[in-house]
């Protein structure tokens, strides 16, 4: 439901800005919108870990279900007022902003961990990850369809509702408290120790590239799309609706089997990278409509591959030490960061070497690729063909060794 409604809003945008504030202009907002919201996320992700880890997950999804509603209002608000332009795009923009502030996937993920026995919590973070795909499918899909029927504002009116439902869903049917984190005395180094431990900052920085060259297209493919291969808008949500159906696909049925039958943790983090990064490359140059979604697919099955490698990795480290929710703040404060760098990165090159008749290449899609190499490369340099097993010493601090 909460990736449901995050993904409400993407026929809408950027193509709302375009459309009240001109071309050159709605492309920067877009931009500056995407730069500040992922600011945001970036520090409320580990806090919001952290609090999960010390309070309890219940709250800090029930919360956060309250916030995502009245980011919807926000929007609805926005869309009522598309007659006068700039009152449209300040309150679309604060609604679109303040909404990447609510981190719930996150805990989620530590939440699916905490209450899954160890052999099923492989499968169990496959099914969460394949919900979110199939979730951000239904919701650009879901807009366009009354989009067509109804006003505007009526879509966001009814993804606050469905933010409030999930709030008493929440509050009804989650556990209190994580199982697994009896002890709940945390201190600072101890977080320090793990998140900045050398295991984490090698995980964290193939994950950071790999999200700086999604990012790098995500900022700039809604400005391509409408001249490049004559799609805008309603069609546009549509494509990603496609894109959402064959990451879920891939995280229920290939991930599982790719990790249960093919290569080490390394091999298939540079698998998923190579895959990922051929496919945005080829995205910034070809103009055919049937290749756009070949490719997306193959770029799909490789998001999902590198998101649930990622993520296995990061969790069986965590919760070593009873700082699941924390890792995963900190991994999707990760995710953020590449966020707020690469709209500042992709939309100049964007403007300066795209060309407004769509015959050149798409310079986004290009750059995006270059990333997702360099993280093919520091995956191969870094990452140890062994596992390794980590330990607390009585002072916070961690001491690991490698183990075949």
């Amino acid at each position: 439901m909460d990736i449901f409604v995050y993904s409400l809003s993407i026929p809408f945008f950027p193509s709302i800005l375009l459309e009240l504030a001109g071309q050159d202009r709605g492309g920067i907002y877009f931009g500056i919108s995407q730069s500040v919201g992922n600011s945001l996320a970036m520090f409320s992700g580990v806090l919001s870990g952290y609090l999960s880890d010390k309070f309890s997950r219940k709250a800090a999804v029930f919360l956060s279900q309250l916030f995502s509603g009245g980011c919807c209002l926000l929007i609805a608000i926005g869309m009522h007022y598309e007659h006068s332009p700039f009152k449209s795009i300040l309150f679309c923009l604060a609604g679109y902003t303040l909404r990447k502030i609510n981190r719930t996937y996150a805990i989620m993920v530590a939440y699916t961990m905490d209450t899954t026995a160890e052999k099923e919590k492989d499968r169990h973070i496959s099914r969460l990850n394949g919900a979110v795909g199939f979730a951000f499918a239904c919701g650009p899909a879901v807009a366009g369809f009354f989009s067509t029927a109804m006003q505007k504002e009526w879509v966001f009116l009814y993804g606050s509702f469905v933010c409030f439902f999930s709030a008493i869903l929440a509050k009804s049917y989650l556990v209190s408290a994580p199982t697994s984190t009896p002890d709940r005395s945390f201190s600072w180094k101890a977080i320090k120790s793990v998140v900045f431990h050398k295991k984490m900052l090698k995980t964290f920085t193939v994950y950071f590239l790999g999200c700086l060259g999604q990012f790098c297209y995500i900022s700039t493919i809604g400005l391509v799309t409408p001249s490049k291969f004559g799609i805008s808008g309603v069609w546009y949500g549509y494509m990603v609706s496609y894109f959402g159906i064959s990451y879920a696909v891939s995280q229920l049925f290939l991930v599982p089997y790719i990790c249960k039958n093919y290569g080490t943790e390394k091999t298939r983090l540079m698998g998923s990278l190579a895959v990922t990064g051929a496919g945005r490359l080829y995205l910034g140059f070809t103009k055919s409509v049937y290749i756009l979604f070949i490719l997306h697919f193959f770029v799909a099955v490789g998001s999902a591959l590198l998101m649930h490698t990622t993520t296995i990795i990061v969790n069986r480290f965590g919760h070593q030490f009873h700082l699941g929710g924390t890792v995963n703040g900190a991994m999707d404060s990760v995710r953020r960061l590449s966020g707020v760098i690469a709209p500042m990165i992709a939309v100049p090159v964007h403007y300066v070497y795209y060309k407004k008749d769509g015959t050149g290449m798409s310079p986004g899609a290009v750059l995006a690729s270059l990333f997702y190499f360099v993280g093919f490369g520091i995956a191969y340099k870094l990452f140890d063909k062994v596992s390794v097993k980590a330990t607390k010493n009585s002072d916070g601090t961690i001491q690991s060794k490698k183990v075949q």
